[in-house]
């Protein structure tokens, strides 16, 4: 079968809009690449394909928007797949951003036409929602899939720019002494690891690549050509933005209105609930627990012996439209619990 075009930033090259987009495009990711590399905190696919996504979405003049609907899918299981894709292909000719829910064997799936001839799923054709009406069925979610390509490749490009651009940005003498080494995407164990300079012609492909000597006891030492983040990670050496990534925005850029006020609303929701009299209350805080409606995001509130399918309650905090600025907040019991005092902690 042959494999489906994916939407690229080459192929948009030419449109009038394309300079901008691609623009955002690429502050949105040095912009978290930079954060990950500086907090050591790992960047996952889907978070940095959302914010592209929300940050992108408007600058984007060949997006559609258009949902089509949910579509079932009948057959037996031999042809199930046969008719997925005759039922995708009316979408590889429609606009970027044109999309649809397709149903099959009681689960449910999105695809969005990338306006490239191809199409693009969150999950990989995997029908894993049980609801059509799945908060993961979205428009938002599906968008983000039809960057998903581009993302990966601008993250490892804009990553190895970053690494460059920290690397020249400090001056390492030959001779400085680290403890331990990072190669091959690990920190290992070594008394003593000195700097002895550029490769140099010991590595003709990159005479600039810094080598080191590492040495540990009962081991004969050994020279080590790293990366420049193996070298920055080694060294302690924090990464810089390169100068065309540098933008007053920035750092606006580091999360979306939905990440932004699941932060807000955890916040109001652990003050909310700080010495409640409800003996084993278990609000539940995390991200994947929050669901927007318009502006309002809310998270199941339990007790012992709920399950999250079924929650004593839900808490709401609502917010001002288009803002992370929370205006109120409200607690729903659909089974108000006896209020007992806490058990004591010892």
């Amino acid at each position: 079968m042959a494999r489906e075009n994916r939407f690229s930033l080459e192929a948009i090259a030419d449109e009038p809009w394309a300079a901008r987009f691609t623009r955002e495009f690429d502050l949105v990711v040095a912009s978290n690449v930079l954060r990950s590399s500086q907090t050591g905190k790992i960047l996952y696919d889907a978070e940095l394909e959302a914010r592209v996504a929300e940050f992108c979405a408007p600058l984007d003049g060949g997006l559609a928007q258009r949902f089509v609907g949910t579509l079932e899918i009948p057959g037996d299981r031999d042809a199930r797949w046969a008719r997925v894709m005759d039922a995708k292909a009316f979408l590889k000719e429609a606009a970027r951003g044109t999309w649809a829910i397709f149903g099959m064997d009681g689960g449910f799936d999105i695809f969005m036409a990338d306006g490239c001839g191809g199409t693009a799923t969150p999950s990989g054709q995997k029908f894993l929602w049980r609801s059509a009406t799945a908060s993961a069925l979205c428009f938002g979610n599906a968008y983000a899939a039809v960057l998903g390509t581009e993302v990966y490749n601008r993250r490892h490009a804009i990553r190895a720019e970053i690494a460059d651009a920290s690397f020249a940005a400090h001056t390492v003498p030959a001779g400085t002494i680290a403890r331990d080494v990072r190669f091959g995407g690990q920190m290992h164990t070594y008394s003593k690891v000195e700097y002895l300079g550029p490769a140099g012609d010991r590595n003709p492909g990159d005479p600039a690549a810094p080598l080191v000597m590492a040495t540990r006891r009962g081991v004969r030492p050994v020279e080590v050509l790293l990366t420049r983040d193996g070298f920055l990670a080694t060294f302690g050496l924090p990464s810089v933005m390169p100068e065309r990534y540098r933008d007053p925005g920035n750092s606006a850029r580091l999360s979306t209105r939905m990440e932004a006020r699941v932060t807000a609303a955890n916040r109001v929701l652990v003050m909310h609930f700080a010495g409640h009299p409800v003996a084993d209350l278990h609000p539940f805080p995390k991200p994947g627990y929050w669901t927007a409606d318009g502006d309002t995001v809310s998270c199941p509130v339990c007790i012992t012996g709920d399950s999250i399918g079924d929650p004593s309650g839900r808490f709401s905090v609502r917010f001002a439209p288009g803002s992370a600025g929370v205006v109120g907040s409200d607690l729903a019991w659909t089974r108000e619990p006896a209020a007992e005092p806490a058990a004591p902690r010892l």
